[in-house]
């Protein structure tokens, strides 16, 4: 009996090096596609960034570049300090720069995490604040000597004596509003009329309407109350417009307006650690209030004057890198 053996079908399977090489392939693609997702994740994530920080320029723009526009009240008024220790508020009004010494001629105040100086005031006026021409002597009680040999009488009686202000600013005289009051003389004091170092400054005086009268308030400690030419304090509202000059050898000249103080603040931000904020303030009702948060994530700001001789601030605002 024969027997015939039968032809086995070839089972042919996948061999290692096609498993290894399939799976490099795969890996590649694999990698391929989570680079090309991590780089658009990191260009989306860069395009965020950039369009927040514009957005962010935009809203400071709009704070910073109305208040230093509207802030020419400050100059001379303010003792606030730049970088290297200066009256960053420093008017050389009565010199041409070629004349100022050039240490001088310029300002600038850095406000950053590593800055000494956190924040910075200024005096702003209002579009709509009135500008008035007031008498020092409608705040005095005076009387002409009884008798011969005697003195007469003029005792300070506030600047709410007879309602003056209130009928010279009208619906401007508001309860914790702030007014400056002014003579538009520069000074020097006396005996540096001439040396060039020496910033002339106005008598200024600023006080808050308490619902009556005008009370000293120094801002926090950043408002120079001194009499241009003795350099003693004039806080005390009698001795001021006592010392009040007159203009062209005259009578004497004050001018009085609203203000509106405003600080810019950079603190930390309790939601992220170690990345900081620029905060607004305004004063209200006796004090700086309602916060506002006008830019984040701020690695710098910068205040620049130029030129010392002009009443002109810019500013420069950098925001920190992102990783």
């Amino acid at each position: 009996m024969m027997k015939f053996a039968l032809p086995i079908r070839s089972r042919r399977g996948v061999t290692l090096t096609e498993v290894v090489m399939t799976t490099g392939i795969g890996l590649i693609v694999v990698v391929a596609l989570m680079y090309m997702f991590l780089d658009n994740t990191q260009r989306v994530r860069n395009i965020t960034a950039k369009l927040e920080d514009r957005m962010t320029g935009v809203v400071i723009d709009q704070f910073l570049w109305r208040d230093l526009s509207q802030a020419a009240l400050s100059f001379g008024a303010l003792t606030i300090k730049d970088d290297e220790g200066r009256d960053l508020f420093d008017l050389y009004m009565d010199a041409e720069i070629s004349n100022i010494p050039t240490n001088l001629r310029t300002r600038t105040l850095t406000i950053s995490p590593t800055s000494k100086i956190k924040e910075v005031t200024f005096l702003t006026s209002p579009t709509d604040a009135p500008l008035k021409m007031i008498d020092p002597a409608a705040m005095y009680l005076s009387q002409p000597p009884t008798a011969l040999g005697t003195s007469g009488k003029l005792e300070f009686r506030g600047f709410q004596y007879l309602d003056y202000m209130k009928n010279l600013f009208g619906s401007h005289w508001v309860k914790g509003d702030a007014f400056l009051l002014f003579a538009p003389v520069w000074l020097k004091p006396a005996g540096k009329t001439q040396d060039p170092t020496v910033p002339p400054r106005q008598p200024s005086w600023l006080g808050i309407h308490d619902g009556n009268t005008l009370l000293a308030n120094n801002l926090g400690g950043v408002f120079d109350y001194r009499f241009p030419i003795d350099q003693v304090s004039a806080q005390d509202p009698d001795r001021f417009l006592r010392l009040a000059p007159p203009v062209g050898g005259a009578s004497v000249m004050m001018m009085a307006t609203k203000v509106v103080p405003v600080r810019y603040t950079l603190r930390e931000r309790a939601s992220v650690k170690g990345t900081y904020e620029l905060v607004r303030s305004t004063w209200t009702n006796s004090a700086f209030q309602s916060p506002m948060v006008v830019g984040v994530d701020i690695e710098q700001l910068i205040i620049r004057r130029r030129a010392t001789n002009l009443a002109i601030l810019s500013y420069e605002v950098t925001f920190r890198k992102r990783p």
